[in-house]
């Protein structure tokens, strides 16, 4: 369980330290993410979601890689901790304001963030 921990809290695999997407600054070094110069308070679990959806920007991930890279484990079956994940980190993404950025589903291939086209 420890390993699995230490695995878990790694960087995207980019490497890259820091993503900036619209209004939205993720630092992975300092593990906070801002929304126009605000902090947002993120559980750990919803950090490292937003952190993968940064590092793969554009592009959607499938719920069972994002299960994985996220959380450190297997997706299993009936699993939909991801989902509530991410409905927690979209709602917390609104209340900060203007981010310029949206979690969007894609049925049958996950999630992925997006610039905003409304902001």
């Amino acid at each position: 369980a420890i390993l699995r921990r230490i695995q878990v809290g790694q960087t995207p695999s980019s490497g890259r330290e820091a993503f900036n997407v619209a209004r939205l600054q993720i630092d992975l070094r300092r593990k906070r993410a801002l929304v126009a110069d605000q902090a947002l308070e993120l559980t750990s679990a919803e950090f490292r979601i937003l952190a993968c959806l940064a590092d793969a920007y554009g592009r959607p991930i499938d719920r069972a890689r994002l299960t994985e890279q996220a959380l450190g484990r297997k997706l299993a079956l009936y699993d939909r901790s991801i989902d509530t994940h991410v409905s927690n980190l979209r709602r917390k993404l609104e209340r900060a304001g203007p981010s310029g950025v949206v979690i969007r589903a894609v049925r049958g291939a996950g999630y992925e963030l997006l610039e905003d086209a409304t902001t």
